[in-house]
């Protein structure tokens, strides 16, 4: 089920025809303004996240205190040391280094020429090498060259020993760090800041045409800034946090960093497939933001945890699915990274695994890291869930699944209100509800979103119920007879307008205002119009101004709000156009419910509307089915002999012989 929670019309900007489009000057004014709004904010983000690398000394203090790799050798490491790029460092020359830099023609003329650039000056280095390597005496000195050591490779442990190896490693590792970092100011700012503007512009343009008028509504582009801004900030702090209190490889970063967040937020918000935008925005601009040197499996991870977890929660309505979906999050995060450890050939993990079969007593703790990683980041999805969607509903005026659980209850106020006061109000609304519902599942719709607004579309009819026929009891009068058509039509249409002041007192959201406030559109009240038509004609006075019998409200625009208008006026006619029940079928209900909707159509009530021919003809074809359900017939009961009260309770049944249930009595 699909929650399409777009914002409604109704207090935004006047739109021309109906309100609902712009001129497009305007619409490109808007466009701009909001592009330039999420481009300065993903700039500025950068600039955090660089300043926080260039200020912030991540690696061992002890690289900083040390001056040179001999007074390095021999002190504790006071934190782990991960690579976060590739690098050219000594490596142990009787362990195969892994790609040697020069053949041997180039190697020997740098010999003879007294300069030799494949080995560190600091360390003795290899006269020759041998076309096999054998395993060396233990008393052989060890000999180091220079290879490319692979980013993500762990140079030493936190209370480890630096030794002569891992101290020159250590060192060349900071000086490329610090070569890097100076340089992103001159270098790497100004590409990314180009890059940025290119994908948004490309976001903005693909929401434009996935929904053409998505930035004239301004409480849903609002909060679609917000959350992009969110996102970048989280992606900004949880770097440095990481960096700074958590040091570990890519691995350990790409699982506890909370990527799908943002993106299930939006689908959870506004609908699945703005989540599914949502989710490519922000898994191209992660990698770069982050300019990490694993860019493309940085995507991978975003991208596929981001599709998994708006499936996952972008329909929950209790608390059991934020659980089961905080799981799964968790669960795709260890498969993940499974395929990035044999993807990256990262050979830890089997290390590790021999070792512990070997040993049990020595645990594979960087598989373990990983899953407990990976929990921690569904534990912190699920716990925003449960709070942030919340907050977004009360600042942007949306509403969520949870939400509209709680009101399909039955239990709101205004409810128990319209049950009391004005009961046939409150069953036809329940009726409309069930249709509405029904409809909306044909057609794909959002099944609990048209159930509310057809519970609380008549909520205005509390002001006064007596007005409406389906409140006056048998024998009541009815006030209209002393009332003019158009004194009656001026009341009858106050319903919609105290129904928006009350759904606005108690905070109902913006879709159930649209439900209520468009529910008759601008349609033509006909029977008081016939009704003053006619006296005009007896009394020979002019024909009455139409206008005085026309709501003056806006045309629904989503499908819910269509489907609840027409359940509102399919469920009405049915009370007085089915009188004989045993007449009642699909072949006669289906064409009344047409008759109904080409009346609508003809008077163009669903000319702004999201909504296709096809689409209608399924809500007329459930609409149909469901007033046959409401009005079914039943065999008569036939009139039955009273049973005389001194034997019937002795004879109306007797034992079996043959057991102990006891059968009816003959």
């Amino acid at each position: 089920m699909g929650t399409e929670n777009e914002a409604c019309p109704i207090g935004d900007k006047p739109k021309a025809q109906n309100k609902f489009a712009k001129s497009a000057s305007s619409k490109g004014v808007s466009l701009f303004s909001y592009f330039a709004i999420v481009w300065t904010a993903s700039f500025l983000c950068l600039l955090l996240h660089i300043y926080l690398i260039n200020s912030q000394r991540y690696l061992p203090q002890e690289l900083y205190d040390k001056a040179t790799p001999e007074t390095l050798t021999g002190v504790v490491a006071s934190k782990p040391i991960y690579t976060r790029f590739s690098f050219l460092a000594p490596v142990d020359f009787d362990k195969a280094p892994v790609t040697p830099l020069f053949n041997d023609q180039e190697q020997t003329q740098e010999q003879e020429a007294g300069s030799n650039p494949n080995l560190d000056p600091t360390v003795e280095a290899a006269n020759e090498q041998p076309p096999n390597f054998v395993e060396k005496p233990q008393d052989a000195p060890v000999k180091f060259i220079r290879d490319i050591i692979r980013c993500d490779t762990k140079l030493i442990s936190q209370g480890e020993v630096y030794t002569r190896l891992t101290a020159q490693q250590a060192f060349e590792y900071k000086h490329e760090y610090d070569r890097r970092n100076s340089e992103v100011f001159t270098t790497t700012l100004p590409k990314t800041a180009i890059l940025l503007g290119i994908i948004i512009i490309c976001f903005a343009a693909c929401l434009s045409c996935l929904r053409g008028n998505f930035f004239e509504r301004t409480s849903r582009a609002n909060m679609t800034i917000t959350i992009v801004i969110l996102n970048f900030l989280m992606l900004t702090l949880s770097h440095h946090i990481f960096m700074k209190y958590l040091p570990g490889s890519s691995l350990h970063f790409f699982t506890m960093l909370p990527l799908a967040l943002f993106p299930i937020l939006s689908a959870y918000l506004q609908g699945i497939r703005f989540g599914a935008c949502i989710a490519m925005l922000l898994s191209v601009i992660t990698p770069i933001m982050l300019n990490d040197e694993h860019s493309f499996s940085l995507f991978i991870y975003s991208l596929v945890i981001s599709i998994i977890g708006i499936f996952s929660f972008h329909s929950v309505t209790k608390r059991n699915g934020f659980l089961k979906g905080g799981l799964v999050i968790a669960a795709v995060l260890t498969l993940l990274n499974a395929f990035f450890i044999w993807h990256l050939q990262i050979d830890v993990p089997m290390q590790e695994w021999v070792a512990f079969f070997k040993d049990a007593s020595t645990p594979p703790w960087f598989t373990l890291q990983l899953i407990i990683a990976a929990l921690v980041n569904g534990f912190i999805i699920l716990v925003a869930m449960f709070v942030l969607p919340t907050i977004f509903e009360r600042w942007f005026d949306v509403i969520t699944p949870v939400a509209l659980r709680e009101l399909a209850a039955e239990d709101h106020p205004l409810l128990e209100q319209l049950y009391v006061n004005a009961p046939g109000t409150y069953e036809h609304a329940k009726a409309v509800a069930a249709m509405a519902a029904n409809a909306a599942q044909a057609i794909g719709a959002n099944k609990l979103l048209a159930k509310v607004c057809g519970l609380f579309h008549d909520i205005g009819k509390l002001k006064e119920p007596a007005c409406f026929i389906e409140n006056i009891g048998a024998g009541q009068p009815n006030l209209h007879d002393e009332l003019t058509p158009q004194e009656s039509a001026a009341k009858i249409k106050e319903h919609v307008i105290y129904g928006k002041q009350l759904a606005k007192k108690y905070g109902l959201q913006r879709p159930i205002m649209e439900a209520i406030a468009c529910h008759h559109g601008n349609d033509l009240i006909a029977f008081f119009y016939n009704k003053a038509l006619k006296e005009a004609e007896l009394n020979n006075l002019p024909p009455p101004n139409i206008e005085d019998f026309q709501y003056k409200q806006e045309q629904p625009q989503r499908k819910e709000a269509v489907i609840v208008e027409i359940a509102d006026i399919c469920e009405a006619a049915s009370r007085s156009e089915f009188k004989n029940w045993d007449s009642i079928n699909f072949e006669t209900t289906r064409p009344f419910v047409d008759k109904l909707i080409m009346a609508k159509m003809q008077r163009r009530q669903f000319d702004h509307a999201d909504i296709t021919l096809a689409e209608l003809s399924k809500i007329a074809d459930s609409i149909a089915n469901e007033l046959c359900i409401v009005y079914h017939t039943r065999a008569k009961y036939s009139d039955r002999r009273q049973p005389d009260p001194q034997t019937s309770i002795t004879t109306s049944y007797i034992p079996q012989q043959n057991g102990n249930n006891l059968r009816p009595a003959p």
